[in-house]
């Protein structure tokens, strides 16, 4: 395993998408829990579920943007919805998820999220 990575040509530039420590970090910060007075991040356990278990395009929204904030050149939500909504047919959104997971299970940082994930889902 390694720290994995996506480029994207987006409104004719390119865009880095790295899947780091920092991205799960990030990641945790969007959703978090309060428990015995302490708040944990569980960000990231669930948008990588949402993404793997159901395709969900919010989740891979949120995936990206935080892939990509560690980067200098930065993608606006706006231009990444955008991008989502408009520049890409069905196929190639299927494509781009399954690029996005198979980056996720291949990541020293991810990798064992996703494996719990795959081992819960055939529970």
């Amino acid at each position: 395993y390694t720290m994995a990575s996506l480029t994207k040509e987006i409104n004719g530039k390119e865009y880095k998408f790295k899947f780091s420590i920092r991205f799960v970090k990030e990641l945790d910060k969007l959703v978090t829990v309060k428990q015995d007075g302490i708040t944990f991040g569980v960000g990231s356990a669930i948008k990588l579920a949402q993404l793997k278990n159901t395709n969900d395009i919010t989740a891979l929204l949120d995936i990206l943007k935080v892939a990509n904030e560690t980067e200098s050149r930065k993608l606006s939500v706006t231009d990444l919805s955008n991008w989502l909504d408009d520049e890409l047919t069905l196929e190639d959104l299927d494509f781009l998820i399954a690029e996005v997971i198979e980056a996720l299970e291949t990541s020293n940082a991810t990798a064992s999220k996703m494996k719990a994930l795959a081992a819960e889902a055939k529970k």
